[in-house]
Order: C-alpha cells, then sequence, then structure tokens
C-alpha cells in the first residue's frame, strides 16, 4: 500500500471514529466486556470498519502521545466535524500548520495500525 493511499484509508477512518466509539461501546454492553472482538462495524453512511476495535487502539495510541494543540486540532477536525478555517482561527495557526498537524497525527495512527496488522506496507 502506498502512502498516500494508507493516509487515506487511516483518514476515512477517523472521519467515523465517534460513530466507531459509540459502536463499539454499544456492542460491549450488549454481549459484555467478556465478549470476543468485533470483525467489523458498518457505519451510518454504509462504510465497513474492520477490526473496529483495534482502528480505536491505534488512534487511542497516537492521541495520548499527541500534544495538547494536536489533540485539540484533531478533536475539532474528526469529533466536532469543523473545517479548518474555523479551527486554525480558533487555535491562531496558519493553514500550512494545521495540515501540518494534522498530516502528522494520520502518519502517526497510520504507523500504530501497521503494528496491529491493520495496514500493510508492501
Amino acid at each position: 500500500m502506498k502512502q498516500q493511499e494508507m493516509i487515506a484509508k487511516v483518514d476515512k477512518v477517523l472521519r467515523h471514529w465517534p460513530e466507531i466509539d459509540k459502536g463499539v461501546l454499544d456492542y460491549h454492553a450488549q454481549e459484555g466486556m467478556s465478549a470476543k472482538e468485533m470483525e467489523s462495524l458498518t457505519c451510518r453512511d454504509g462504510y465497513t470498519v474492520p477490526h473496529p476495535e483495534k482502528w480505536l487502539q491505534a488512534i487511542w495510541a497516537s492521541y495520548s502521545s499527541s500534544d495538547e494543540l494536536r489533540r485539540t486540532l484533531v478533536d475539532r477536525r474528526y469529533k466536532a466535524c469543523e473545517r479548518y478555517i474555523k479551527t486554525s482561527m480558533a487555535l491562531n495557526i496558519s493553514e500550512r500548520s494545521y495540515y501540518a498537524l494534522l498530516d502528522d497525527f494520520r502518519m502517526s495512527t497510520a504507523l500504530a495500525a501497521v503494528q496491529l496488522g491493520l495496514l500493510r506496507i508492501l
């Protein structure tokens, strides 16, 4: 998988992050915490996330190692679905800085996903 394809896949999963989080919590609330890992989760828009619990691990690994500015930007981008102009103005950063921080987070998440076996680099 090429780097651009990998980052695009990670971005697609990140855009579904709140829905994945809720779906995994709901699954374990119904099945119990000892239930086996979910194989996949289909989101409202029809996108299917394979191994959603592993994806959450990858996201949280990247999120927890990020600084406060990057976490705030990621929250606004993926949880609040805020456009870059509003976020960059609120955080007082340039468009270039906004996308550089976002790219760093996506790459960090992609590397965590590779370690968990969700993505393959050939």
